[in-house]
């Protein structure tokens, strides 16, 4: 093979070495498998943002190792009872989240919440953003 003579003809290379070897080094159903639900989770991205708006202004989205959360923005009287509760708790961003929830469904999210509880506290923080607060108004509370 000829020296790439233009960044853009090594960056070329550069991709096409890279694939090569992920190529090599990756189990083709895993692969498979990974590739669907990134598939799925731009599907369902792309379905959020036509119903609800923006990613960032609408709605949010959280990765998990099951895909995608999508979340929209609270409503001031959900978000005040948030906010008002005398104590953050995993049930009181469970709720929050809850009502925020736009994908997966509900059931699936439960079994999700339940396997990785640790998602709770991160959307909850997101769908404050999404309500007009800071992330370390939301992160001080306790």
């Amino acid at each position: 093979m000829s020296e790439p003579k233009t960044l853009a003809e090594v960056r070329a290379r550069l991709a096409e070495l890279a694939e090569a070897r992920q190529q090599r080094h990756e189990d083709p159903e895993a692969a498979l498998a990974k590739a669907r639900m990134e598939l799925a989770d731009a599907e369902a991205v792309d379905a959020a943002e036509r119903t609800y708006g923006r990613v960032g202004d609408q709605i949010e989205t959280y990765k998990t190792p099951r895909g995608v959360v999508i979340i929209k923005r609270p409503n001031h009287l959900l978000f005040r009872r948030f906010a008002d509760a005398p104590q953050l708790t995993v049930a009181v961003c469970e709720e929050l989240v809850l009502t925020c929830l736009v994908h997966p469904s509900r059931d699936v999210f439960e079994q999700l919440a339940e396997d990785f509880p640790g998602i709770l506290a991160p959307l909850a923080s997101k769908a404050s953003e999404l309500a007009g607060v800071r992330a370390k108004a939301t992160s001080g509370k306790s």
